[in-house]
């Protein structure tokens, strides 16, 4: 097995399934803290909660998305 082959089973089978299983899970985060928001908008405190869950997944999925990139970058520069 060659190198470029290992690299991209690695890629194909391992990176990007985590990659999609944790931005999923972020996209989740986000959704639930918009019900959050949504359900406890008539408290401060509810709202708050919301908000902060919503940023996370925000990050979260952002963070997901750089990795995919940073990965496709590092391909392209090595050419693998």
């Amino acid at each position: 097995m060659t190198v470029d082959a290992l690299m991209s089973n690695i890629e194909t089978y391992i990176l990007i399934p985590i990659f999609s299983l944790l931005f999923a899970l972020g996209l989740l985060y986000f959704l639930w803290g918009m019900a959050t928001f949504v359900w406890k908008a008539d408290s401060d405190a509810g709202r708050a909660t919301g908000i902060q869950h919503m940023l996370w997944g925000l990050i979260g999925m952002f963070i997901m998305i750089a990795g995919y990139g940073i990965v496709n970058l590092l391909k392209a520069t090595f050419g693998i």
